[in-house]
């Protein structure tokens, strides 16, 4: 069998034993030629050297793999020529034997550092490196300063070399510039929608704002204007892309509410949504403002500004025209039913009333009518929008109830539901009315215009119709069981008594008969309603006593039980009477009526016949008797 010495350990010869199991052994004596190790780095990077070194002298580099390092044969300095492992050789020649030192050299590859440059002073920029665990570090930490992740910041004007160290010593390089910028003056804090100048020393640059919602800036003149509370920042850029910023603070000052025109004499009242502030007037004699409360009160025609400043120094302003106000002219009463007119000095209004169902007015004309008892007021808008007032009482109209017609001679009583008034007749030769009680009486036939008015001046009308009515005629008396006829001179009634057990009437006729001793009224009624009364007296009246017959010559005597009356004959030649004693002498044959009348007027009447009595014939001396 055969084996390779692959190793010698150090200089020197050493016995070789093969030893087989049957403990037969053969030996060989080995020579080993002494070779130092090879000194130097083990690792080397990409496109950079190193040197390797060997204490025995003579001998020659050679690289295993030169794609990966190259090696000077006689110098030992290594080369990096891309990332991976080769082995470097030093080899000695010893008569028949070459002894070789050995080592492993690793070639790395470094990538390089990326990131943008230049940048400005006060701003940074992030490098990095894919290859890990590398260390970060500034040649020139008065111009840029980089931290541990790779992000440089520029400090000051000028340039500075920035490393990525890898423990193998491999470094990545590179340069970075850092451009100086002026620092932005005139920073601060404003109101909404006011102004303040920014400027910057370095010439040509643009301004920007972070938060356009918030401040605004121009373009080229750095003029920041407040929109809406908050901060913003302003950057200003050079030509080199160079930035400087500065942070805007604006504080809040929403708009003031209230109306622009007032009039004078009115007041409105100005708010704003930011609390704390304090309102002024330009002009209190124009306008005049609660300095916590934002009360305007217009005072006089003109115009004046309402300011509004808070504690961080904003205003808000607000310019207010008063406007002059002509006052309302005219009644400040007026009836229902009625009207009454109102007028301005300012043309041009309109009218309006607040409670129509109280009164209502024209719009245009100011003619007020008052509707129902109450108040209401009444506006006049000017063009301007001022407007003056007045309240109108509108006084309750109580409508006057009770009949429309009377008869002449007759009363009828008229009332309203308002007390206190007064009632007047137009045509008194027509109807009278009591004042005070509302009583009318008919005077004759025609119509007037009853008035009741009312203290406070209110008259409610109403028109009262007189019917004609002529007054009864005839006696006002009658005996029992005789008759009278009364009569009117208006046609169309009909009549009727108060007591038919006294005296009886013709519906139609106006007959009375006398029935009973004692007193009834006879009414006469008309269609209309009038009627004329007349009183009728029944006088008692007893029938004669005594013959109905006298001889002529010869004498009777009648009587009545009613005393006072006086006898009366109706044909004296037939008959006589005395007219108090009531004796009846026969004149001649032949009948007359004798009455007894009593004061009353009521007559008696009995017929008297008056028989004739031839005279005796015969001799004188001789006795003869009529029979």
């Amino acid at each position: 069998t055969s084996t390779t010495v692959t190793a010698g350990v150090g200089g020197g010869t050493a016995t070789i034993t093969y030893a087989l199991s049957s403990a037969c052994y053969a030996t060989a004596t080995f020579t080993a030629n002494a070779l130092s190790a090879n000194s130097g780095p083990t690792g080397v990077c990409t496109g950079n050297t190193i040197t390797m070194t060997n204490a025995a002298p003579g001998g020659v580099w050679t690289s295993s793999a030169t794609g990966v390092a190259t090696v000077g044969t006689g110098t030992g300095v290594v080369t990096g020529v891309s990332a991976g492992t080769s082995i470097i050789s030093y080899s000695i020649v010893y008569g028949a034997n070459t002894c070789r030192a050995f080592t492993t050299i690793t070639s790395t590859t470094m990538t390089p550092t990326s990131g943008n440059s230049p940048i400005c002073q006060g701003q940074s920029l992030s490098l990095t490196n894919s290859t890990a665990g590398g260390t970060w570090s500034s040649s020139n930490t008065g111009v840029a300063s980089v931290g541990t992740t790779g992000v440089v910041t520029g400090v000051g004007g000028g340039t500075s070399i920035i490393s990525y160290s890898l423990p193998s010593g491999c470094a990545a390089q590179t340069t970075v510039t850092v451009t100086p910028i002026d620092v932005i003056t005139g920073a601060g804090a404003l109101c909404a929608t006011q102004t303040l100048t920014l400027a910057d020393a370095a010439p040509g640059g643009t301004w920007t704002s972070s938060a356009t919602g918030v401040a605004t800036v121009g373009t080229g003149t750095g003029i920041v204007t407040g929109v809406s509370s908050g901060t913003a920042i302003i950057t200003y850029s050079t030509s080199a892309s160079c930035r400087a910023t500065a942070t805007v603070t604006v504080n809040p000052l929403t708009a003031t509410s209230g109306v622009t025109n007032i009039c004078t004499g009115q007041s409105n009242t100005f708010t704003n949504p930011s609390a704390g502030g304090t309102w002024s007037s330009s002009d209190a004699a124009i306008a005049s403002v609660g300095s916590a409360t934002g009360i305007v009160l217009g005072v006089t025609s003109g115009t004046a500004i309402i300011s509004y400043a808070l504690p961080t120094g904003c205003t808000a302003l607000f310019t207010v025209t008063v406007n002059p106000i002509s006052t309302i002219t005219g009644a400040t009463s007026v009836c229902a039913t009625q009207n009454t007119t109102l007028s301005n000095a300012t043309a041009g209004g309109l009218w309006t009333s607040s409670n129509t169902g109280v009164a209502t007015v024209g719009s245009a004309s100011g003619s007020v009518a008052g509707v129902s008892g109450g108040t209401s007021v009444i506006s006049y808008t000017m063009p301007t929008g001022c407007f003056a007032v007045s309240t109108l009482t509108v006084n309750p109209l109580s409508a006057i109830a009770g009949a429309s017609s009377v008869c002449v001679g007759q009363n009828i009583t008229l009332t309203n539901a308002t007390a206190g008034g007064s009632w007047i007749s137009s045509a008194t030769g027509v109807a009278t009315i009591g004042s005070s009680t509302g009583i009318i009486t008919g005077v004759a036939a025609g119509t007037t215009t009853i008035s009741y008015v009312m203290a406070t001046g209110c008259t409610s009308l109403s028109t009262v119709s007189v019917n004609p009515l002529s007054p009864i005629t005839g006696l006002s008396s009658v005996c029992i069981g005789q008759t009278i006829t009364m009569a009117n001179a208006t046609a169309g009634g009909a009549w009727n008594s108060s007591d038919v057990t006294i005296a009886s009437v013709g519906a139609g006729t106006g007959v009375v008969t006398g029935n009973l001793a004692g007193t009834a009224s006879i009414t006469y009624l008309l269609p209309t309603g009038c009627f004329a009364t007349s009183s009728v007296t029944v006088n008692p009246l007893a029938a004669n006593t005594g013959s109905t017959s006298v001889c002529a010559g010869q004498t009777i005597t009648l009587s009545n039980t009613n005393a006072g009356g006086t006898w009366l004959s109706s044909v004296s030649g037939v008959a006589t009477v005395g007219s108090a004693t009531g004796v009846v002498t026969g004149v001649s044959a032949g009948t007359s009526i004798i009455s007894y009348t009593l004061p009353t007027g009521c007559t008696a009447a009995t017929t008297v016949t008056v028989n004739p009595l031839s005279p005796i014939s015969g001799s004188a001396g001789d006795v003869g008797v009529s029979l």
